[in-house]
């Protein structure tokens, strides 16, 4: 240890696979009479990493599944790890807590496993084989360690655990056998794009699925549940129905579109022609059902052809919630348009919605991108007298003169209406007073015809 430093807490990533105290029992456990449970605290870490931003105003919830066989090595930080990261949980915080959760004496026959995820740096102590704990043990001081994790340190960045333990009855004899378990695998099955892992069957019933498929449709929710742990397939439909977890959102049955999700289901399924759950969602207005699948890894930008982006219909509709939700994924498609039509942007600058326009500013959106024919934002702002979002959009960089397929600017278009601080704005920032429509006439010759002699007195000065 370093001099001036202070020692690493217990299970840090420093030590990965620490020692009990020798005077503890030979499990290895640390007596944690509080709580009634035996396992070692993480009040040492939690204090030396208190929360280093204001709490989240969202909970991101975070699924694990701890088996009688679960090592260290089955455990890693959920993917996208900037996830995480965002709100203050670093790698070395998840493998101190994974370390909590799955003790060294817990492993066994998948010592190498872990020594190779922590990178070779200690041998995995085995001095105490897992036959010697009591499993429901085990079950209860893995709910008691995730509960003060949550509370002391997980809970205050806006994440939540929710840990998945089971007990695996032993193997029964061939002439006397049942049906075994289902149960999620060892390994992490979190989704691209999530922070959660959720649990997933070994076997999926497709006969179950269709059942399924109607409990949905009926919204039966205790049915949906029974059938999902009896090993459903959450995507079982019939023939050009639309997928179950799309049903739930037509239905705005949160309740029944989680309980899906829990299971894993194709996320970004759709029946021909019709939009995935989170495009049905966005379409709907349902934020909380936006943010529950985003955070399950749906695609932000996946849409039925034809028709517009989930980005561009939630500027369209001014679901200003739902906007900010989208622009928080890294893969967001900012500038993406529907078959002929427009950007995001020229939408929110079309409605005068000034705070979507600074949303989009802000992620990169390009200012004067859009489609063949269409108008730039800008000079849909000026045409509709919003100088708020015109003024801002030139200070971000938008085009001045920029043309429409006649030929027009946004200088001529103003002039002849009664907008003379419009004017003034546009010829601030460089426009030419020279330019005109195809065939058509400047904007001073416009100024005139239209009897404006205010107007043809300000364009004279920026000749």
């Amino acid at each position: 240890m370093m001099e001036g430093h202070p020692p690493p807490p217990p299970y840090s990533v420093q030590d990965p696979s620490p020692r009990p105290p020798a005077t503890t029992a030979v499990t290895g456990r640390v007596s944690n009479v509080q709580n009634g449970t035996s396992f070692v605290s993480g009040a040492a870490y939690f204090a030396m990493r208190p929360p280093t931003q204001p709490k989240p105003t969202s909970t991101l919830p975070c699924h694990i599944a701890v088996l009688p066989d679960t090592t260290s090595a089955d455990l890693p930080m959920p993917k996208p790890e900037q996830i995480l990261i965002d709100r203050d949980v670093t790698p070395h915080d998840w493998l101190a807590f994974i370390n909590h959760l799955v003790p060294c004496n817990l492993v066994n026959q998948s010592s190498n496993a872990v020594q190779e995820k922590l990178g070779g740096k200690r041998p995995v102590d085995t001095a105490a084989p897992a036959s010697t704990l009591s499993e429901r043990s085990r079950q209860q001081d893995v709910i008691a360690i995730v509960q003060e994790w949550n509370q002391g340190f997980f809970l205050p960045r806006g994440v939540k655990i929710i840990a998945r333990s089971e007990i695996i009855p032993p193997a029964q004899p061939s002439s006397g056998s049942r049906p075994s378990v289902p149960r999620p695998p060892a390994e992490s099955t979190s989704r691209k794009g999530s922070a959660d892992q959720k649990p997933q069957l070994k076997h999926r019933d497709t006969g179950l699925g269709k059942a399924l498929y109607r409990a949905v449709e009926k919204q039966e929710i205790k049915t949906s549940k029974v059938l999902l742990e009896a090993g459903a397939d959450p995507d079982a439909r019939p023939s050009w129905e639309t997928p179950a977890i799309v049903l739930a959102v037509k239905k705005n049955n949160t309740q029944l579109l989680q309980m899906l999700l829990e299971y894993s289901p194709d996320i970004d399924a759709h029946a021909t022609g019709n939009g995935t759950a989170l495009h049905t969602a966005v379409t709907k207005g349902r934020p909380e059902m936006v943010k529950l699948l985003l955070a399950h890894g749906a695609d932000p930008n996946k849409r039925p052809m034809g028709t517009e982006p989930p980005l561009h219909k939630a500027v369209s509709k001014q679901y200003d919630a739902i906007v900010e939700l989208l622009l928080q994924q890294e893969n967001i498609r900012l500038d993406d348009t529907p078959p002929g039509g427009t950007t995001a942007m020229y939408q929110a600058a079309k409605k005068g919605n000034i705070g979507l326009v600074r949303k989009l500013l802000a992620v990169g959106a390009n200012v004067d991108a859009r489609p063949a024919g269409v108008n730039t934002a800008m000079f849909e702002a000026a045409k509709k007298g919003n100088y708020d979002i015109c003024k801002l959009l030139l200070e971000n960089g938008a085009q001045v003169d920029a043309r429409t397929m006649g030929g027009d600017t946004a200088l001529r278009n103003v002039v002849g209406k009664d907008d003379l601080n419009m004017i003034r704005l546009l010829l601030d920032h460089g426009a030419s007073i020279s330019s005109k429509a195809c065939g058509g006439e400047t904007a001073m010759e416009k100024a005139v015809n239209k009897g404006k002699q205010d107007q043809v007195e300000l364009l004279l000065q920026y000749r």
